[in-house]
């Protein structure tokens, strides 16, 4: 027989993770690094019960995966909240944050390899938990958690989805074509067009301080 599929907890469960008030601890942010030979995935851990993340507190584990363009840490004031109730991990998925693996568009066409990267961290993660993990992701994350459970559901306790990308086939292929006939995904040409190159960290800093993750 199969493995049975993860539990997919629906809005009212994700209106409990991003609402849920502060349990009294600061909980701070460590990161550490899972090792690989095309090179290392930087990971968040939010606890509040023990100072590094080598062993396991006995609690549930969350992890957290961030949509695109965005980094784990983003998702700080959200998951370190959390902590008090789970042992909460958030990695940069390939090409953003602190992570080193390689990641040139042209090798790396679609969102396969996030996933793959995911399965990474969750076979660890769960190696160190000595039992199956939920997964959580926003968007591109939240795509990539439903990937890696469809291929390691004997991984996964269950979902925690918000705005998840998760496109017919039918519609991948009508978009195509939009796209194609308008010049480009409207979202990728835009992105293209952001500075990419500052004067210093400080200038960075400056430009990005208290615009937050989202306009609304």
């Amino acid at each position: 027989m199969g493995q049975a599929a993860p539990r997919l907890l629906f809005r009212h469960t994700c209106t409990y993770l991003f609402n849920k008030p502060p349990n009294g601890h600061q909980n701070p942010m460590q990161r550490f690094q899972l090792k690989r030979d095309d090179g290392d995935i930087s990971i968040c851990h939010w606890s509040a019960d023990r100072p590094t993340h080598q062993s396991a507190s006995g609690k549930p584990v969350l992890h957290w995966a961030h949509a695109n363009g965005f980094n784990a840490q983003t998702y700080g004031p959200l998951l370190a909240p959390l902590a008090g109730d789970f042992d909460v991990y958030a990695a940069d998925a390939r090409g953003h944050g602190l992570s080193t693996l390689a990641a040139d568009p042209a090798q790396y066409p679609g969102w396969t390899q996030y996933r793959n990267d995911l399965i990474s961290v969750v076979e660890h993660l769960c190696d160190k938990a000595d039992g199956k993990i939920w997964l959580g992701g926003h968007s591109m994350g939240g795509c990539a958690s439903v990937m890696a459970a469809s291929i390691r559901p004997d991984l996964v306790a269950g979902l925690v989805l918000a705005d998840p990308v998760i496109v017919p086939r039918s519609a991948r292929v009508l978009a195509r074509m939009m796209f194609r006939n308008q010049g480009g995904f409207a979202l990728a040409v835009n992105a293209a067009k952001r500075r990419a190159d500052w004067p210093d960290a400080e200038t960075v800093k400056k430009a990005y301080t208290g615009r937050g993750a989202f306009r609304t």
